[in-house]
């Protein structure tokens, strides 16, 4: 029973390599998984993808996912934050001279 697990896992290892691997460069970078549920499969992307099938065994229906890597809101803001640096000099507006004269 055990070298059954072990075979059908290292199949699936095997089948899925590239996008395993993307997906851990991803998840490195920040990004989780998000429950989108049921979509189309996205032509440019990576995923393992699944497809309802009949009593017979035939394929019905179209592929899709249920679950889409994206990048975390959190990390976003923080790289947001890290682009937007303040400028060097830095001169008061007219507005808060304004203000500051009231």
């Amino acid at each position: 029973m055990t070298e059954i697990i072990l075979l059908i896992s290292a199949l699936f290892v095997a089948d899925n390599y590239e996008f395993l691997k993307e997906a851990k460069e991803q998840m490195e970078q920040g990004a989780e998984w998000h429950y989108v549920g049921h979509q189309k499969i996205d032509p440019n992307a990576k995923a393992i993808s699944m497809q309802c099938v009949d009593q017979s065994g035939k394929p019905c229906g179209e592929k899709f996912i249920l679950w889409k890597l994206k990048k975390n809101q959190a990390s976003r803001n923080v790289i947001g934050v890290a682009k937007r640096r303040a400028p060097k000099s830095r001169t008061m507006s007219s507005s808060v001279l304004a203000a500051a004269a009231r």
